[in-house]
């Protein structure tokens, strides 16, 4: 499991021949506790809930479960390992659309990660972003998309990665700057205009 996940685990059925009653305990090997993340969810101990929800929760963890009748006991024992996930965004990125010579600031979604997350952004199959483009921060949270240039008309495809030192998640975010049009009349003009003496033109 990764955390953020909840996870259910029920225990085998336990009898006694004698028909004693049965305690049901359970602890973690290395710190002889159950971790913060579990907990029994009923009465008769026999569903554990694991719920990791922090960074220092990820590892293997042993469990040992002890099923007692008060003259005698049965031991048993089982893994949960907690992995690490990628940081991810919250939300879907959304593609730019700009025209040339005007610009715009695009924020990225919140990043979920259980770990500090760095961001980078390139333009695919490049080492860095196009020219028109630069994050507005230190953090990386923002990107100014700003063409001034007719070479920077057309699409534009970004890489953009998350990472928290071990692991990543990757992007695509697309720009499409459109070329600048000239004004239109909404109607075409008349070939000629005569003007009378006195007689004004609007």
């Amino acid at each position: 499991m990764t955390i953020g996940q909840t996870l259910l685990y029920t225990l085998p059925t336990v009898s006694d021949f004698n028909g004693n009653p049965i305690t049901i305990t359970a602890i973690e090997n290395s710190t002889k506790l159950l971790p913060a993340f579990s907990t029994f969810t009923d009465a008769s101990n026999t569903v554990l809930q694991f719920s990791p929800t922090l960074a220092s929760e990820v590892g293997e963890f042993l469990f040992i479960v002890n099923a007692s009748d008060t003259w005698d006991s049965n031991v048993k024992n089982f893994k949960v390992t907690v992995y690490r996930p990628a940081p991810i965004f919250a939300s879907a990125l959304s593609n730019q659309t700009v025209s040339l010579c005007s610009s715009t600031t695009y924020n990225l979604p919140s990043i979920v990660s259980y770990f500090p997350a760095t961001v980078s952004a390139v333009e695919k199959t490049f080492t860095t972003l196009p020219g028109f483009v630069s994050f507005t921060d230190t953090s990386n949270t923002a990107l100014l998309i700003n063409p001034v240039s007719a070479s920077e008309s057309g699409t534009k495809d970004i890489t953009i990665t998350l990472y928290d030192g071990v692991k990543s998640s990757t992007y695509s975010l697309r720009i499409v700057v459109s070329a600048n049009t000239a004004p239109s009349f909404s109607t075409a003009l008349s070939s000629t205009v005569n003007v009378n003496l006195c007689t004004s033109v609007t």
